[in-house]
């Protein structure tokens, strides 16, 4: 089972939410990923990893926690009961 945990948090005066655990699943471009989520919700966004866990972590501009749960489960890239969700 895959678990995805969102985050939002606060950064100042902007919002971020971040996807993580994306690592475990297979034969996923986090580029193109990205970039189609950030296209369809215009919104920033980049990947970066974590210094501790060496996993990739999908950083987006403002609160888009139920946005990006309804995206990965309508792309078919992980199921909903395989998402856990904080914030």
């Amino acid at each position: 089972v895959t678990y995805i945990n969102k985050k939002r948090l606060r950064n100042g005066r902007k919002n971020w939410t971040f996807v993580e655990g994306l690592n475990s699943v297979k034969d996923i471009d986090l580029k193109k990923l990205i970039k189609s989520f950030r296209k369809k919700h215009s919104c920033g966004g980049s990947i970066h990893e974590d210094p501790d866990t060496k996993q990739s972590v999908l950083q987006l501009q403002g609160k888009h926690g139920d946005a990006i749960k309804d995206f990965l489960i309508s792309e078919g890239i992980v199921d909903e009961s395989c998402i856990k969700m904080h914030g």
